[in-house]
């Protein structure tokens, strides 16, 4: 990649124009409008933001947390989460974007011959959101007598925005010292994303290893790539002559991303199923009784 969506992200938050808002501004407006246009249900959203720097993790929402109290991990049900990092409960677009705002200042950026703005880490916003038919609406639609609603009673979803630092060459940037050691563990973050993706993408190394572990990057879109999710890889490119060659690059990159085949299905909890049932007959309940008197 030769640019990074947060170089620009101030820019797209801060812009008032309705046509110049961000992709992550407007995702989190339409979220949001689909939330309040589903008053039936009950929508639970948390956010983070982690930025792998020099394979390092770290909060971007709680900076005082140490690097070496964030692990990835998997849960009982084989999905990556990151331990110890701090998930904010939010009720509106307005506290998501501000979140994103107060993460995105305190993200390692650098001045390179190329950017007076470069990213120098990868990152990782975040917004988790659980739903679930309301108590309220299950007593007045009747919901008690239709078996249906069960297998999507509790539904968890997970968007994850990646922004990947630019890979670079050191011959333009003229990066020296610590920026040259920061360009080396971008361009070794990507060289391992790229082999995730080549991985996944070839028909005849379906049963073969697949390499997430190479890279806290790779290990953290484990889900994403290959597991159960729908994944959009969005590259800038530079409008240059100049920059042809990293252009070129960067589109042979993403278009390998392309190659990859993903199941999905929805995620629910069935063991949420019987506790839920027995509440709904105690909101019933007095209802019942009251019909029998």
């Amino acid at each position: 990649m030769t640019a990074s969506f947060c170089d620009i992200f101030a820019y797209i938050l801060a812009s008032a124009a309705e046509d110049e808002k961000g992709i992550i501004p407007r995702a989190i407006q339409e979220l949001f409008q689909h939330i309040s246009e589903n008053r039936s249900i009950d929508f639970h959203v948390k956010v983070s933001y982690i930025e792998v720097y020099k394979e390092e993790l770290r909060d971007l929402l709680e900076l005082e947390t140490s690097g070496k109290e964030l692990h990835i991990r998997e849960d009982e049900k084989g999905n990556t989460v990151i331990v110890g990092a701090k998930e904010f409960q939010v009720e509106c677009a307005d506290e998501v974007i501000s979140l994103l705002e107060s993460g995105d200042a305190a993200r390692h950026t650098g001045i390179t011959q190329r950017n007076e703005h470069s990213s120098r880490s990868h990152a990782i916003f975040t917004i988790s959101v659980c739903q679930k038919q309301s108590a309220e609406s299950q007593k007045n639609t009747d919901v008690a007598q239709d078996s249906s609603w069960k297998s999507v009673q509790m539904i968890a979803s997970k968007f994850h925005f990646v922004d990947l630092a630019g890979s670079e060459r050191v011959t333009k940037t003229g990066n020296t010292g610590e920026r040259f050691k920061e360009s080396v563990q971008i361009n070794s973050g990507l060289l391992a994303l790229g082999n995730v993706i080549s991985a996944l993408g070839d028909p005849k190394r379906k049963s073969a290893h697949i390499p997430y572990r190479d890279a806290k990057i790779t290990r953290i879109l484990k889900d994403s790539l290959g597991g159960n999710a729908k994944t959009v890889m969005i590259t800038c490119i530079s409008p240059s002559s100049s920059d042809f060659d990293e252009s070129l690059n960067s589109l042979k990159y993403a278009s390998r991303a392309k190659t990859i085949r993903t199941k999905r299905v929805v995620n629910y909890s069935p063991d949420q199923d019987r506790i839920d049932e027995m509440e709904l007959e105690i909101i019933l309940l007095p209802e019942a009784l009251q019909n029998q008197q």
